[in-house]
């Protein structure tokens, strides 16, 4: 403690004033002596004891009044963190300051935004020019060679000028995590942390704040404001969790979508429309209702007019403002790919005659052309008789009656799969077991092949059992889809099978046909990326009328779909985070076309990924902040579009309460906190911490009450 006005106390020495009283008013009892009444003698001893103890204490009342009044006017100070140094010493502040869209709401003192940006201004006028200044817009966190030293207090107010709301969601551990960094390498002694932000939960990453426990806790050398804005919690509606579930989408097919709306509020809200848009025309609506803290998910139904690149997003329209506060997480993004041809190599031991593969892949072709009048080879075939190089130039590899396989042939199919290729595998009567085993068993990690089984006798009662009709290969291939196993009751097309290899599986292995001695007649496993099916009879009709049924060219062609890896969808890239952006049909990327259709280089946006060239490292950057359909272009030409969107965490507007919050930091090692609740209080708060605050009010309140103490001890002694 230290005083503002030292002089005053000079005045103390009024408190000898009381005391010199005191002593001059001191008078020796005049004795009476009475014979007879000796026992009034003790009396008068115990009386007398009585009011010279209410004599000292009426002494000390006044002497207290008296030291109380003159520290009144000595104007003492509690000091603060800055000491005497305050106003000389260089400091270091740190601004973090909101910028979500979740600030794009308001309440009674107006827009979040706004109050922010006021406040950054009041830390500002808190600092001198000479303090080091950091402004730090959740925002600007994590883009690359950003610099968050400015050089003076103009350079921050110039940038609060063009500073608008952003789509990009930061967690509050990152934002210590980088307080951290720069307070280390900050040589000023004193640092301050202003983190300004309306303390959304979702930004803790943690569903019980008051239980969060921290491992390591950081260690904060730094005072620091919490600064809340907003004093209530925001109604939102929002979309997100997009979902295709269409397993192959075709072209002029109905593909199935999904979206999830979500009511952010403590209210339930009614007749909420949400439009899905593809290639910005409207397709279809629906009108929902939402309870309160509630999801829903809605389906959708469309067809795809053309293949390739299918772009689209859903609206939710914004009837009621009080209801939907925020409007920047009304629109969901999303992209499917739809192969507008695939490449197929069939290996076979005959090159000299037509197979029924390649047979069932041109019809498949015809039957396109025929439809749309024009000549389509979707299917683009080539043959060969041995597995090379040349594998990783086709989309699916069909391996019929190929009799064995060399080590070199089985490492590269491995590559091949692995790196996300499928195969699909027709044994022939020549076959050599242990080879096929070499490759299936100890490359492929999959099934085992055992002896061929030709006793026609026993085989001619073989039928389809068990059918997986949610695999997507057989979805829609067969009349009693709903059901998984068959019976007499329902007709199947099951082949008449004179022979067939036993396939053993392994754990790796799944089926999609059984046969009804239970079997396998159609299997299929997974390694890496990639994928294998596997025949128990051949492409040919050596073992059975496979190739002659009907269900023969729509299992080939939906499984050239499934295997060729080449649809696809993806939803989930979003902006603030360093997306991996899987690629399709392009090659020598040389430019980003962004949503409003200006172009970037390439070198400035992404860079190939250099473990697999059809991966894009696509790095948070100002030019991809914000949502909506991003296209990457080739030098020939060619394009991939891919969707961003924003962060789901953000559009949750629940907050953290005041003690849920300061908890929450001195768990994470910031002991020296301040949480201030009104933004407006601000520059008050501050500056007591720094440089303390004044007590002289309460001296005078002491100063007060000592007198009146006083006051009603003079009356009671007058009285008795």
């Amino acid at each position: 403690m230290s005083f503002l006005n030292p002089s005053a106390l000079i005045a103390l020495a009024a408190v000898s004033i009381p005391i010199l009283i005191h002593l001059l008013n001191l008078r020796k009892i005049k004795k009476v002596e009475f014979s007879t009444l000796m026992f009034l003698k003790e009396i008068q001893k115990s009386k007398m004891r009585r009011i010279k103890l209410k004599q000292l204490l009426l002494l000390l009342f006044r002497i207290m009044a008296i030291i109380f009044l003159v520290l009144s006017f000595s104007k003492p100070v509690y000091e603060g963190y800055a000491g005497n140094n305050a106003n000389s010493s260089k400091s270091a502040a740190l601004i973090f300051m909101d910028d979500s869209f979740s600030m794009n709401a308001r309440d009674n003192n107006g827009l979040y935004f706004a109050k922010a940006v006021e406040s950054v201004k009041n830390i500002l006028d808190i600092h001198k020019e000479s303090s080091e200044i950091y402004f730090i817009p959740f925002s600007k966190i994590g883009l690359k060679n950003n610099n968050f030293l400015k050089n003076s207090t103009e350079e921050v107010l110039n940038e609060l000028k063009d500073l608008k709301i952003s789509y990009k969601y930061t967690s509050m551990p990152v934002i210590l995590d980088l307080a951290g960094e720069i307070c280390a390498s900050s040589k000023n002694d004193m640092k301050e942390i202003y983190i300004i932000s309306d303390f959304q939960k979702s930004n803790f990453n943690i569903a019980q704040p008051e239980k969060i426990e921290f491992e390591n806790p950081r260690s904060l050398n730094a005072k620091t404001y919490l600064l809340n804005i907003g004093s209530r919690e925001v109604n939102n509606l929002s979309l997100d969790s997009f979902k295709v579930k269409t397993d192959l989408p075709e072209k002029d097919k109905d593909i199935k979508v999904n979206i999830n709306i979500n009511n952010f509020s403590q209210y339930n809200v009614s007749n909420k429309t949400v439009n899905l848009i593809i290639e910005n025309e409207f397709v279809s609506s629906k009108v929902t209702d939402a309870g309160s803290y509630s999801r829903n998910e809605l389906e959708f139904k469309f067809k795809s007019k053309k293949s390739g690149n299918i772009h689209g997003y859903f609206e939710l329209v914004q009837n009621v403002f009080s209801e939907d506060e925020l409007i920047q997480d009304n629109k969901y993004y999303f992209n499917i790919f739809i192969p507008e041809k695939f490449n197929v190599l069939l290996i076979e031991e005959n090159l000299s005659q037509v197979s029924f593969l390649e047979t069932a892949i041109n019809s498949a072709n015809d039957l396109l052309s025929d439809s749309v009048k024009s000549k389509i080879e979707m299917f683009v075939i080539s043959r060969d008789k041995t597995v090379d190089e040349n594998i990783f130039k086709n989309d699916v590899v069909f391996i019929s009656d190929k009799k064995s396989f060399t080590d070199y042939e089985g490492e590269m199919l491995k590559k091949y799969i692995s790196e996300g290729g499928g195969v699909f595998i027709f044994p022939g009567k020549n076959a050599d077991i242990n080879s096929y085993n070499n490759l299936l068993t100890g490359k492929l990690n999959s099934l085992r092949l055992e002896s061929l089984n030709s006793n026609k006798e026993e085989n001619v009662n073989l039928k389809f059992e068990k059918i997986d009709f949610e695999h997507p290969v057989l979805s829609g291939v067969f009349r009693n889809q709903s059901l998984n196993i068959t019976s007499q009751k329902y007709l199947v097309e099951s082949p008449v099978i004179s022979s067939y290899y036993t396939l053993l599986p392994g754990g790796n292995v799944s089926s999609l046909i059984t046969l009804n001695n239970n079997k396998l007649f159609i299997a299929e496993s997974k390694l890496s990326k990639g994928k294998v099916m596997i025949s128990s009879v051949s492409a040919e009709n050596e073992f059975s009328d496979f190739p002659f049924k009907t269900i023969f060219l729509p299992i080939i062609i939906r499984s050239i779909y499934y295997l060729g890896n080449s649809f696809g969808f993806q939803s989930e890239y979003v902006i603030g985070k360093n997306n991996l952006v899987v690629v399709q049909g392009v090659r020598n990327i040389s430019s980003l076309v962004l949503p409003d259709k200006k172009v970037a280089g390439l070198n400035t946006a992404a860079t190939f990924s250099e473990s697999d060239e059809n991966i894009i490292y696509l790095p948070y950057s100002e030019i991809t902040s914000v949502p909506g359909e991003y296209s990457l272009q080739d030098s020939a030409g060619m394009s991939f579009s891919f969707p961003l969107n924003y962060n789901s965490n953000e559009s949750n507007t629940l907050k953290m309460s005041e003690e849920e919050t300061t908890k929450y930091f001195e768990k994470s090692g910031v002991k020296d906190l301040k949480y201030i609740q009104n933004p407006d209080e601000l520059t008050k708060v501050v500056t007591e911490t720094r440089t303390g605050f004044g007590l002289w009010k309460y001296m005078l309140i002491g100063a007060l009450i000592f007198l009146l103490a006083e006051i009603f001890l003079s009356k009671y002694l007058e009285k008795s």
